[in-house]
């Protein structure tokens, strides 16, 4: 494996040095264009398998970024509650704060108890997808990791899941698209109620690229009996279930390969990752 890796290297800096670019790299819809004017020393199918390897490393670095600072509340300044740039919001008796306590990773992570939120506003481009990912855990009832704000100006748009797990598990792609003119959303974690108390860590915010060379695609089966809806092949991902008025009515994390939710009489909008369908229950 050390003999391919180190020949892949010579042949990259060997083909890097006869190559002539004709045009710029220029990127646009997240898809990557690469055109080259070849020397007559390369052959056609080295080319292929360097330009392959090429693109892969390429979209693998974009996929990489991660837009949210701060994105384990390890660096929260100096002064309380130590979170910044990370913001918080809660009512009476509860609270929000960077803890201590048994952190997903490092030293720190975000509690929220009661009704409470710690809330991240996070610059994006608009009319773009991407997805949010994150670490959470219930302490006392439940608690939620979501995003809001990325298509219009008020909460409306809210999507989110939630856990009773007191261990630490993944939130799933948590997909969104930011509506023309929107170029920021707010990704939070939060608790609604007394008697509910959790914590957040390692959140992350990338591109959704899932039309990329390197991003496996889902394949879900959406459709209705009676009065539920069933959800086939999407175990790990977020599902957000709307009314046909827009609004979101459910998100849950996908637990399994088949997940069945009961809905009243009328149409709905499903989306997982950046998959639509459109249903009705009779």
């Amino acid at each position: 494996m050390g003999n391919l890796r180190n020949s892949f290297k010579s042949y990259i800096s060997i083909y890097l040095s006869i190559i002539t670019f004709k045009q710029l790299i220029f990127m646009k819809h997240n898809f990557l264009i690469l055109k080259f004017n070849l020397s007559k020393f390369v052959s056609k199918r080295m080319h292929h398998f360097l330009v392959a390897g090429i693109l892969f490393l390429g979209t693998t670095s974009i996929n990489a970024q991660n837009l949210v600072i701060n994105p384990g509340f390890e660096n929260g300044g100096s002064t309380n509650p130590y979170l910044a740039p990370w913001t918080t919001w809660y009512g009476t008796g509860s609270s929000a704060y960077r803890s201590g306590a048994s952190p997903y990773a490092g030293t720190y992570c975000g509690t929220v108890k009661y009704t409470a939120e710690i809330k991240q506003l996070v610059s994006l481009t608009e009319n773009t997808n991407y997805i949010l990912r994150a670490k959470f855990r219930a302490i006392l009832g439940s608690v939620s990791v979501g995003v809001r704000n990325y298509s219009v100006s008020d909460a409306s748009d809210l999507i989110s899941v939630s856990t009773t797990s007191t261990g630490w598990v993944e939130t799933g792609d948590i997909a969104f698209k930011t509506g023309v003119g929107n170029t920021s959303a707010t990704i939070l974690v939060f608790t609604s109620g007394t008697g509910n108390q959790g914590s957040g860590d390692d959140f992350s915010v990338t591109l959704d690229v899932s039309t990329g060379l390197n991003q496996t695609s889902i394949k879900s089966n959406v459709y209705s009996i009676n009065s539920e809806i069933i959800i086939e092949g999407s175990e790990g991902h977020t599902a957000v279930i709307y009314s046909i008025t827009g609004q979101s009515v459910k998100s849950v994390l996908l637990a399994s390969n088949y997940e069945s939710f009961v809905a009243k009489k009328g149409f709905y909008i499903v989306k997982i990752g950046t998959q639509n369908f459109k249903l009705m229950i009779k």
